[in-house]
């Protein structure tokens, strides 16, 4: 059996087996990857990205992680909060 056809069937088992070697060879291994990203959204419409964004791949320019963002949404700011609780237990601040 020459070597090509060895190295040919080795990757037919392989991919009955579930393991893919398709793609770009430089973010073969980030594939099946996850990544969290928090996004806060202001009361004054201010989007900010907390933690770092995974880069793209060198060879292929793809991001091949998964991104999940989060966005957490904030109504009050702690002044209008404050100020909302006061008002509710009738202190005026």
């Amino acid at each position: 059996m020459s070597f090509r056809t060895r190295v040919k069937r080795l990757v037919q088992i392989a991919e009955r087996k579930g393991m893919a070697f398709s793609g770009c060879p430089g973010c073969r291994g980030r594939r099946d990857q996850t990544v969290w990203v928090y996004i806060r959204h202001d009361a004054d419409d201010v989007r900010t990205r907390s933690g770092d964004e995974p880069a793209a791949c060198r060879i292929c320019g793809q991001v091949p992680e998964r991104v999940i963002e989060v966005v957490e949404r904030v109504v009050y700011t702690r002044e209008q909060a404050a100020a909302a609780l006061a008002a509710r237990e009738g202190l005026n601040v």
